[in-house]
């Protein structure tokens, strides 16, 4: 009896030291993208561990701040708080950023620890690490990212869980120079699952990112925030932007703690609450210059691009918002959205919309009552949506102001899409 209660105690307390973390989401490298992928994914309602083999976030030498960028979510709270501290002797952005992360609850953060050993488990990751040359510990963890920029250092390499095909991972969407170029004319629409926008080396180069471009086709729950992701087709440095790649992490933190907290994989991600999820922590989904993003219609914007509604031009970063609408500008995704409205068109052989034929299509399609949708836009137009033209039905049309009403009376954006980019109905 008594040899049986020892092996016991000691099997019970073995099994102790083993499996001695147990979490929801394991960053592996506190990279930008690595590190704003574990501040988001905590801040999305689930436990994380980040891991970095160095004393340092970031990398040996401090990086520059003064990046083309747009100062949303995690990248503006990093740039801020790193702005503060420049009348102090803590001018190192890395120490301001390491100041975020240690405010950030459900998050641990262990410097100096080697990953030994990764192997799935079911469902789950186990991952030995050890920490200032001490001994052997593990990990358990629902979602596994791999946030080493350099392919050499990712650990998820160097064990053999996946490898690279002509420099890159294997993921669930890909994201190309013709993707950026003309991502209207693509079979897959995967612009509408775009999670994360930045600059590329300059400020002359505009990105948008699919979620499934960092998430791994060939095993559930791994995801991959790095040039080695499923960005195919670039020169070495068109990403060369650390503003991006922490708007990247933010994406890559919505996404891995998504998994967890609706216990299922990764690929099966909602999209659109997803993309909600940055919108709730201030991340920006589409590299939009011409709309100021303290506009009433800035988010609206960003949400009618996701649906098709209205195009938007990726390479210049253009919404073109006082151009007129035409009605071969919306016919056709209205006819697959809202197959009644094909019924309006061929009854209103017009050239251009008005206000007017704006109101009539919206309560044709709705069976809203045109005198109430009046009234109802008379009176929001300058106190609420913040246009600076009169609300007179006989005017033409903005995308702009077609874009406000089709938010707020169509709400598009409620349709769902997959990783690829197409409707879910």
């Amino acid at each position: 009896m008594l040899k049986k209660l020892t092996f016991f105690i000691l099997t019970f307390l073995t099994s102790q030291v083993l499996a001695q973390y147990k979490t929801d989401v394991l960053v592996l490298g506190a990279s930008a993208s690595g590190t704003a992928t574990a501040i988001q994914a905590a801040r999305s309602g689930v436990k994380v561990i980040l891991v970095e083999p160095n004393n340092f976030s970031i990398g040996a030498i401090a990086p520059s701040m003064d990046v083309p960028a747009f100062n949303f979510g995690i990248w503006k709270e990093w740039k801020d708080a790193y702005t503060k501290k420049l009348d102090s002797l803590q001018t190192d952005p890395r120490v301001a950023l390491e100041g975020i992360v240690s405010k950030v609850n459900n998050l641990r953060y262990f410097k100096e620890t080697q990953v030994v050993n990764i192997v799935k488990k079911g469902k789950s990751w186990e991952v030995s690490i050890q920490k200032n040359g001490s001994k052997i510990e593990k990990i358990k963890a629902d979602v596994l990212v791999d946030a080493f920029f350099d392919a050499q250092q990712s650990p998820v390499l160097k064990a053999g869980i996946v490898k690279l095909n002509d420099g890159h991972i294997k993921t669930i969407s890909k994201y190309t120079p013709i993707e950026r170029e003309k991502p209207y004319e693509q079979v897959l629409k995967l612009y509408r699952s775009s999670g994360a926008t930045g600059y590329g080396k300059d400020s002359t180069m505009l990105h948008y990112f699919p979620m499934g471009v960092f998430i791994s086709a060939e095993l559930d729950n791994l995801l991959f925030v790095s040039p080695q992701a499923g960005l195919i087709g670039w020169q070495a440095d068109d990403f060369k932007n650390i503003a991006t790649w922490v708007n990247i992490g933010q994406l890559a933190g919505a996404l891995a703690a998504y998994g967890p907290f609706f216990d299922v994989p990764t690929a099966k991600a909602n999209v659109r609450t997803t993309q909600n999820e940055v919108f709730v922590y201030k991340g920006l989904l589409y590299p939009v210059l011409d709309v100021n993003t303290t506009e009433y219609a800035w988010a609206a914007v960003q949400k009618i691009i996701a649906t098709d509604m209205m195009k938007h031009d990726f390479v210049k970063g253009k919404f073109n918002p006082d151009e007129h609408v035409k009605p071969e500008d919306i016919k056709t995704i209205l006819s697959e959205l809202h197959p009644r409205s094909r019924i309006w068109f061929i009854e209103n052989p017009i050239q251009e919309l008005t206000l007017k034929d704006a109101v009539s299509l919206i309560s044709f399609i709705t069976g809203r009552e045109i005198y109430d949708m009046n009234r109802e836009l008379n009176s929001n137009w300058k106190m609420k949506y913040e246009l600076e033209s009169d609300f007179k039905p006989d005017n033409y049309v903005t995308k702009k102001e077609m874009t406000i009403i089709f938010d707020t009376y169509l709400n598009p954006y409620s349709i769902g899409v997959n990783m690829q980019g197409i409707f879910i109905k």
